[in-house]
């Protein structure tokens, strides 16, 4: 390798080094979308037929995506349980969505 080509590589070392040291924020990169304001006039909800849910967890997406909550936060979760029902044998699972809780 020559002397040139050494020493461009030393600078862009040094270069990265530094430029690694920066904040994103001072270098003017935002990491997040901008916040949106609601409208005063309008509010939205989220309805789930009850009877029809296979806690398939699309209502868990849906509810991560649209308020942008962090990585291994829910607001919205679907929990399982076991119910004996009076009258007939055995145990049947029902399952039931815990909506969005926005903070």
């Amino acid at each position: 390798m020559d002397l040139g080509k050494r020493k461009f590589l030393q600078q862009l070392g040094v270069l990265t080094a530094g430029a690694s040291l920066v904040p994103l924020s001072q270098a003017g990169i935002k990491l997040s979308p901008e916040r949106r304001e609601g409208s005063e006039d309008k509010r939205y909800g989220m309805l789930i037929d009850l009877r029809r849910c296979v806690g398939c967890q699309s209502c868990t997406v849906s509810c991560t995506i649209e308020n942008q909550t962090p990585q291994g936060q829910f607001r919205t979760t679907v929990n399982q349980y076991q119910v004996a029902i009076k009258g007939q044998e055995g145990i049947t699972n029902v399952l039931l969505p815990r909506l969005c809780k926005p903070l």
